[in-house]
């Protein structure tokens, strides 16, 4: 009997997980609390309780998510969910929706897959070739559909709540790291453009 019952719990489970996965669009953007990176992040978050973000696209019909780590990656979305904490995540898709055009996934596809395999950008600039988290999703978004998803800001405008970051990045980077103008996964899940 308990076999039996086990049994039917992993179809239960395996048919929520299709289900979940058959609702996604190209170019959706997904956001979970990473428990790899929880309280290790030295990037500020701004305001959410997500703390990673990725971008789907359907290949073969199946979603594949986009994400920056190191290095820069792709993976099922039964393989991201098992970053996230308690398996919480919330999806997003641009609000205006007939930006996202053929040509404009296209392009954003294929940007991310030339991007696959470079190096995770550690010394957090905006006008570089290589990303870190929220910043690949930014430029990838802005890339296809000219959408900026928002607006940069310098991180010492940002609360930030591990204290050993700003130490790390200023002895790393110099005092100057405080000016760089950066994107957070916060900066993207609170976007006007996002729905």
């Amino acid at each position: 009997m308990k076999l039996i019952q086990a049994l039917f719990f992993l179809i239960v489970l395996s048919y929520n997980s299709y289900l979940a996965q058959s609702n996604f669009q190209d170019g959706d953007v997904i956001f979970i609390k990473n428990k790899e990176t929880k309280g290790k992040s030295l990037l500020p978050n701004g305001k959410s309780k997500f703390n990673y973000v990725g971008i789907i696209f359907m290949e073969n019909n199946v979603p594949v998510v986009y994400h920056s780590k190191e290095p820069l990656s792709k993976c099922s979305f039964d393989e991201f969910m098992k970053m996230a904490d308690n398996k919480e995540y919330d999806i997003k898709q641009l609000a205006e929706k007939d930006l996202m055009t053929a040509d404009a996934i296209r392009t954003m596809h294929n940007l991310a897959i030339a991007k696959l395999g470079t190096a995770f950008d550690n010394s957090l600039k905006l006008n570089n070739e290589v990303f870190y988290n929220a910043e690949f999703v930014w430029k990838i978004y802005q890339a296809g559909t000219g959408v900026p998803l928002c607006i940069p800001r310098e991180i010492k405008e940002y609360k930030v709540d591990n204290p050993m970051a700003i130490e790390f990045l200023t002895e790393a980077y110099g005092e100057a790291i405080l000016n760089e103008k950066i994107v957070t996964v916060g900066d993207l899940y609170q976007s006007q453009f996002l729905e």
